[in-house]
């Protein structure tokens, strides 16, 4: 266990973010910016919720962090009011709930690498067009997915960047989980 308080071990790790966005490696091409990019926001959230919301230097400057009794006080309020509303939590929830579905994620998958239409997307994973247009209705229902018309057919992609943003940092997750 590191024995500096949390604020230097928090200064530290900024320290060594920086270092890494200035490093020669960092804007190589092929490196990994986004990656980088999307672990040092996790690391600023990280800090800041450990200190009610403020960096390190924001709190040398009042007078250094909360700690003890006067903690819970202080941040019990301001932590109730930065959480997420009901209806949103509610809503996150059921996304999440939707992607629980080992089928709906390789529609998404597969949606994800090119815009398909159901009889292309039940050849492709093997289903009955009938079980792909009900699972294509909950996606389309949660906004994971928007149809576009061309005659006859409906051709499928993803709805927006955020999903496609969101399906990669999952299969990241899961990735980087089955190399540790």
């Amino acid at each position: 266990m590191d024995e500096r308080g949390p604020e230097a071990r928090a200064t530290k790790t900024i320290e060594l973010a920086r270092m890494k966005v200035n490093s020669p490696g960092f804007s190589r091409p092929g490196s990994n910016l986004a990656a980088v990019a999307l672990y040092l926001t996790y690391e600023q959230l990280l800090i800041c919720s450990y200190f009610g919301g403020a960096l390190p230097g924001d709190l040398a400057r009042a007078g250094g962090p909360v700690t003890g009794a006067s903690a819970a006080q202080t941040r019990g309020p301001r932590l109730k009011r930065a959480l997420l509303a009901e209806s949103s939590v509610a809503a996150l929830a059921e996304t999440f709930k939707v992607l629980g579905d080992t089928t709906r994620v390789r529609m998404l998958d597969a949606l994800s690498r090119a815009e398909l239409c159901v009889c292309d997307l039940a050849a492709l994973l093997s289903l009955s067009e009938s079980a792909v247009s009900h699972q294509l209705r909950l996606l389309r229902g949660m906004r994971l997915v928007r149809p576009r018309r061309d005659g006859r057919l409906v051709y499928y992609t993803l709805d927006d960047q955020h999903i496609v943003g969101l399906f990669a940092q999952g299969l990241e997750h899961v990735q980087e989980r089955g190399t540790r």
